[in-house]
């Protein structure tokens, strides 16, 4: 099919350039200017050794000869061409503009464009998966498949379809891979069966998704072993059939299968294992009217580029039909890594991790800082500055805080908005503790935001003096000093010009309950409470975040089968803290490697222990509460 393409490609063009009398053309000094068909053959050339950067530049020099006034027709096979190398780079946003050129001038009902028309319409849809539009997808992929007549083109074009309608119609989808392996392989009888055993692998993922897990083992394992079997020589289509036939095995209740299979992947079973993300891991909330409810799982398959961002995401398996696997996997999409971090794991592995996932019940509470950054984005807006809203790149600490000290300085010479000032002052405090241990670094803190909360323009400010005192009292109450909080709490309400109903006011309020209950003096707690103007069941918008005073984690609690099968990993598990600091309905949110260390993170967190905080009547301190659990082995 491609060679048709290029072979219709390149009569095309050299009849082009006889209509318009192009020979070679002299140019200064004597040298000949190259044809329309040479230079489409030195893009050809170029595409078929791999240059496909210089195939690119190639397709784009014919169009520049070509001119906008070429014909339509002539100018789509051009573009579709471009368009679908643009697509294989991962330029999309290049790509898609001439791909749908190509598309719309390409006539249907001439056979001699249908390789075109496939060419084209297949890079379209998988464009259109990298973005999530599966219903886009699935339309031109269609249009693929009526082009298409070789019934090797069509098995291709079904498994594309069975692929992005296997989570919404699993049933549709089960038809298309059973279409696609009735047509048997091409080429050798090693290759056959290679490309059989991916079919398999395909119809094993659908039948996962159908919840089909008996079935789904059975297709799966056939694919693994048609692969060669567990080996540890492996490419991505083994890690890919171990890792579904590890999800398969685990649903279909045999756990020792699963754990063989997924310790054949090289998941969490790598020199350097995966760290955890360090920014953008963020769960989709719950939302019933969207299926996505909180016992709803799924697995998410990404690949990691060196600077740490995500470079792909696909769904792999939702245990719920609907729209709940695109939103896991748009989700992953914005996670991050630390680049160095992430340097350390082969490419070849970071190319196809695959992470568990939940959806998250968490309400939308902003915390202190969240409510200066408009104040702080607008500044930004029209002073250039060091990046001061998002942490995305790993720098060091010490980088950080110079720039947090240079923007600070700035800002104060130019006399930028108190709420500017206030967040950067929180920001220095906050980098005084990042990533350091014990109450002596937590606690140099303190002194920086008290100065902070007393210098001007922070202290003319209301919100923005409140919002450092209420950081400053957050540090203190984790430090578990209630008589030192106290009055810093009552400078905060106390305060003038600070709206009753303003959400730092309720903030500080809830705090100085907390810390009256907490220092045994409940009925001055009740009035503070009642001033907040919440009731008993009601959470603050900037309620304080508690903090772990006990995790009562030991080394027993490392899973046996993890740690007889070498794995190591990660989670975060989402629950609610109750007034008196207990944990409940304790749920992991996302973990690494799928199904390894959940039900040990679950166990883990509902023996934690985490500050009190004051409610009438014992009531929860305010649910969605988060936190990361990391498991090493202690021999690595």
């Amino acid at each position: 099919m491609r060679r048709l393409m290029t072979l219709l490609l390149g009569m095309v063009l050299a009849g082009l350039a006889a209509r318009a009398g192009v020979a070679a053309e002299p140019v200064a000094g004597g040298a000949a200017r190259p044809t329309i068909q040479q230079l489409f053959d030195q893009a050809q050339a170029a595409a078929v050794r791999g240059d496909v950067a210089a195939a690119v530049a190639g397709y784009e020099a014919i169009e520049r000869r070509l001119g906008e006034k070429a014909r339509p027709a002539t100018l789509a096979l051009v573009r579709g061409r471009r368009g679908v190398l643009l697509n294989d780079l991962r330029r999309s946003e290049e790509a898609e503009p001439l791909l749908r050129y190509a598309l719309a001038n390409m006539a249907g009902d001439d056979p001699s464009l249908a390789s075109d028309r496939i060419d084209v319409a297949m890079a379209l849809g998988i464009l259109d998966e990298r973005t999530f539009d599966y219903v886009a997808a699935l339309r031109s992929y269609r249009l693929a498949e009526a082009a298409a007549t070789r019934p090797e083109s069509k098995r291709a074009i079904w498994a594309a379809q069975a692929r992005v309608t296997m989570f919404d119609d699993p049933a549709a989808a089960l038809a298309l891979v059973d279409k696609a392996l009735a047509v048997p392989a091409g080429g050798d009888a090693k290759a056959a069966a290679q490309m059989d055993a991916l079919y398999r692998n395909l119809k094993g993922r659908v039948l996962l998704n159908a919840r089909q897990f008996a079935a789904a083992r059975v297709e799966l394992e056939a694919a693994v072993k048609a692969l060669g079997g567990l080996t540890l020589q492996l490419d991505l289509a083994d890690v890919s059939a171990r890792s579904d036939a590890a999800i398969a095995a685990l649903l279909a209740g045999n756990q020792e299968a699963a754990r063989r299979y997924m310790a054949y992947t090289g998941a969490g079973t790598q020199r350097d294992v995966l760290p955890p993300p360090i920014d953008g891991d963020n769960a989709p909330l719950c939302d019933a009217d969207a299926g996505l409810l909180p016992d709803t799982v799924g697995v998410v398959e990404l690949s990691i580029r060196d600077d740490g961002s995500v470079g792909g995401a696909a769904p792999i398996y939702a245990s719920r039909n609907g729209p709940a696997a695109l939103a896991f996997a748009r989700a992953v999409s914005g996670w991050t890594w630390k680049p160095e971090e992430a340097a350390k794991i082969k490419p070849f592995f970071r190319s196809a991790m695959r992470i568990e996932i939940r959806c998250s019940l968490a309400t939308d509470r902003p915390s202190v800082t969240d409510l200066l950054k408009p104040a702080v984005a607008a500044w930004q807006a029209t002073h250039p500055s060091p990046t001061l809203l998002e942490n995305r790149v790993a720098l060091p600490v010490g980088e950080w805080m110079a720039l947090t000290r240079q923007a600070q300085a700035a800002a104060l010479a130019e006399k930028a908005p108190a709420q500017v000032v206030a967040y950067l002052s929180i920001r220095e405090a906050s980098l005084l503790a990042f990533g350091t241990t014990g109450r002596a670094a937590w606690r140099r803190q303190v002194p920086v935001l008290a100065a902070a909360a007393a210098r001007a323009p922070i202290a003319q400010d209301p919100q923005a003096r409140a919002a450092v005192l209420l950081v400053q009292a957050d540090v203190l109450m984790a430090l578990r000093d209630y008589r030192v909080a106290q009055p810093v709490l009552e400078a905060a309400v106390a305060g003038p010009g600070l709206d009753p109903h303003d959400p730092l006011m309720v903030g500080a309020l809830l705090r100085l309950a907390t810390t009256k209950a907490q220092l045994g003096d409940l009925a001055a707690a009740r009035a503070a409470y009642r001033q907040s103007g919440l009731t008993a069941q009601q959470c603050a918008l900037v309620d304080a975040v508690p903090a772990l005073t006990a995790s009562n984690a030991s080394s027993n609690d490392f899973p046996q089968e993890a740690l007889r099968w070498g794995f190591e990993g990660w989670t975060k598990t989402e629950f609610d803290v109750t007034a008196g600091g207990r944990t409940a309905n304790v749920r992991t949110l996302y973990a690494y490697p799928p199904f390894v260390f959940s039900p040990a993170s679950v166990a883990i967190q509902s023996g934690a222990r985490y500050t009190q905080s004051y409610r009438p009547e014992g009531g929860l301190g305010c649910g969605g509460s988060q936190q990361r659990l990391r498991f090493g082995l202690p021999y690595k």
